[in-house]
């Protein structure tokens, strides 16, 4: 790595992108530890089309279940425990699919704010995966310090907050 920095992202940053963006951040973690292990394992993949098949029903399912299957065999290799993902991928596909569902059928601003909720709490299974991500990157790079807020993050949640809150302010 040139820069110098961890890949390690702090958990609280995390959790606040996840309640700030409403749920949405989902869609940058994935694409940012899909661009990490690409860049610090030298992986072939195309990182761009990974994400845009997350907005595609079904290949989103295969790409989630890879990605959490990857950072096990990452874990397992760097002799680290694996995740619990038999438990993790259920649990975000529940909520994530709630979520989506109800946002697409809110009839009233509760039910909206419910769905909002339901796509927070599918990231709950992400931050627990983050936070072994994070141990991985201990274990192969040392006590590096962090990176900063990427351009990125502050992207997604800068177009997300305003239209998941302010949408529901405005409901009704």
């Amino acid at each position: 790595m040139s820069d110098g920095r961890s890949y390690v992202r702090p958990l609280g940053r995390t959790t606040l992108f996840v309640v700030a963006s409403g749920g949405y951040y989902q869609f940058y973690w994935f694409y940012r530890n899909w661009r990490d292990f690409k860049e610090y394992l030298d992986r072939d993949v195309n990182v761009v089309l990974r994400t845009i098949g997350l907005f595609v029903p079904f290949v989103n399912l295969y790409l989630v279940w890879k990605q959490f299957a990857e950072i096990n065999e990452l874990l397992e290799e760097a002799g680290l425990n694996p995740c619990p993902i038999k438990v993790l991928y259920p649990v975000w596909f529940g909520f994530f699919f709630a979520g989506n569902l109800g946002i697409f059928h809110a009839e009233t601003r509760m039910d909206a704010l419910g769905a909002v909720v339901a796509l927070m709490v599918s990231c709950v299974p992400l931050l627990v995966l983050q936070r072994r991500i994070n141990e991985y990157w201990r274990e192969v790079q040392g006590d590096l310090p962090p990176r900063e807020i990427s351009k990125g993050e502050l992207a997604m949640v800068s177009v997300s907050c305003p239209l998941v809150w302010g949408g529901l302010l405005m409901w009704g």
